[in-house]
């Protein structure tokens, strides 16, 4: 499943909820004000960004004047139609 978040709040019911949830074969997109949860130290985030599950939509974060560090790894639109495809399932946070 393809997890898409866009909400910056942290700490967040809804982010734990969507943390705890992701299965080995899920990935997370964050989108809009979600990209400034790469700017806390978020364990479990952090952790499935080294499993390469997490990726941060450059435009988002070009629009907030944020820099993309490891673990995490930048898409495009064509990578976010790239994920919607090849999870035959999208959840929006």
């Amino acid at each position: 499943m393809l997890h898409i978040y866009r909400d910056s709040h942290y700490p967040s019911s809804d982010l734990e909820r969507c943390l705890c949830q992701m299965g080995k074969e899920d990935v997370l997109l964050l989108i809009e004000d979600g990209v400034y949860l790469t700017q806390y130290l978020i364990l479990a985030l952090k952790k499935l960004a080294e499993q390469n599950q997490v990726f941060i939509l450059i435009d988002d974060t070009d629009a907030r004047g944020l820099h993309i560090k490891a673990p995490y790894q930048s898409a495009d639109m064509a990578k976010w139609v790239s994920l919607s495809t090849e999870h035959d399932k999208s959840l929006t946070w």
